[in-house]
């Protein structure tokens, strides 16, 4: 009987091992797994295990997606090379007819997000020649690895717009355009203003 015991006794041990052996494997892989995924290197960079730098592809590939659903061309898109000094990575974006510096800002940033990253500030200001400018710094938290200068040529298309008016070539009457581009500037740069402030584009 006392072997009997000893037999019954020691399967359980087995069957305890078999399952811890299992369970290691099984958290090993999926650790290799998510080391390997864009979102597992960016928290390896941020608890300083992977170069920060190597990060930089993974933030730019999600850039140009949240840019490309906005319908931003990426003939509009350009980036410098990544700077050796450890400085953040130069972009220039120019937004489409229609598309928004709000909308830019959420589709890069949510992104962004998605991936581990963290959007460390912005700054919307007017440029030259009628522009408005959005600039992002993105990265990981302490650490701008990109720099993006989004410009919103609005000005110009109205210019532009109220010239083709003046000629003849469409066919509004120039008073009532005016009143109407006036006021629907007023109310978007308002709405704006205050959307930037609620997702703190500004500061």
């Amino acid at each position: 009987m006392a072997r009997k015991t000893r037999r019954t006794s020691a399967l359980p041990r087995a069957l305890l091992a078999l399952v811890a052996v299992a369970a290691l494997l099984f958290l090993g892989g999926e650790a290799w797994v998510l080391a390997r995924s864009g979102s597992g290197q960016v928290a390896l960079a941020r608890w300083g295990l992977r170069d920060r730098a190597r990060v930089v592809p993974l933030l730019a590939r999600e850039i140009r997606a949240g840019l490309g659903a906005l319908g931003v061309p990426a003939d509009s898109i350009h980036e410098a090379e990544l700077p050796r000094d450890g400085g953040p990575q130069r972009w220039r974006v120019a937004l489409p007819p229609g598309a928004s510096s709000l909308q830019a800002n959420y589709a890069v940033s949510r992104r962004i997000e998605e991936l581990g990253g963290v959007v460390l500030g912005g700054r919307e200001a007017p440029g030259p020649n009628g522009a408005t400018r959005l600039t992002l710094r993105l990265g990981l938290p302490g650490h701008a690895l990109v720099e993006m200068l989004v410009v919103i040529m609005i000005i110009a298309l109205l210019a532009a717009a109220l010239l083709l008016t003046l000629g003849g070539i469409l066919k509004y009457d120039v008073f009532a355009f005016l009143f109407s581009t006036a006021f629907l500037l007023a109310v978007s740069l308002a709405v704006n203003w205050l959307f930037a402030k609620v997702f703190k584009v500004i500061g």
